[in-house]
C-alpha cells in the first residue's frame, strides 16, 4: 500500500497548465501581431512610387555571426535613386551559403546598370528593390531597406 501511495499521481496543478497556455497563447499573439505587421508594410509598400536607381557599387563578402563563425556569403549591391531633385542611396542583397553563387549573381548586375526602385513618397530615405519589379535579376533578394543616416 506504500507503495501504491507513492507512485500515485495526485492529478495535475490547475494554476501551472494554466501558467502555460496562457505563456502560449502569449507567444501565438506576438507571432500573428508581427506577421501582420509585416502583412499591412508590405501592403503599403505595393503601393509606393517607382523610380529608376542606378547601381553604384557591388561587394560580395562572408557574413559571420557573433563567435566568428562564416555561415553565408552575401552580395551587396547599392544604388541611388533621385526623387524630387534629391540624390538618395540604398541598397539590397543576395544571400547564399556558397561564394561562387555570390559572384554569379554579382556578375548579373553591373555597376551603372538601372533596377527600379520603389520609394516612401513621404520619406524617400525609404526605399527598397523588388525582384517583381525587375525581372532581369534572377535571383531571390533579401530585404533591402536602408536607413542611412
Amino acid at each position: 500500500m506504500v507503495g501504491v501511495l507513492f507512485f500515485r499521481n495526485p492529478g495535475s496543478d490547475k494554476s501551472i497548465d494554466t501558467l502555460f497556455g496562457l505563456l502560449g497563447l502569449a507567444i501565438w499573439l506576438a507571432i500573428l501581431w508581427g506577421l501582420a505587421k509585416l502583412w499591412l508594410r508590405r501592403r503599403k509598400e505595393k503601393h509606393w512610387p517607382t523610380a529608376v536607381g542606378i547601381i553604384t557599387s557591388k561587394q560580395v563578402g562572408a557574413v559571420e555571426d557573433d563567435h566568428g563563425y562564416i555561415y553565408r556569403q552575401r552580395a551587396d549591391f547599392r544604388y541611388k535613386i533621385i526623387v524630387n531633385a534629391n540624390s538618395w542611396p540604398g541598397e539590397f542583397h543576395s544571400t547564399s551559403t556558397l561564394e561562387d553563387a555570390c559572384n554569379a549573381d554579382a556578375r548579373i548586375i553591373e555597376v551603372g546598370q538601372s533596377v527600379v526602385v520603389r520609394y516612401n513618397p513621404a520619406n524617400p530615405e525609404e526605399s527598397l528593390v523588388w525582384a517583381k519589379d525587375n525581372p532581369d535579376i534572377p535571383f531571390k533578394l533579401e530585404l533591402s531597406e536602408v536607413e542611412f543616416r
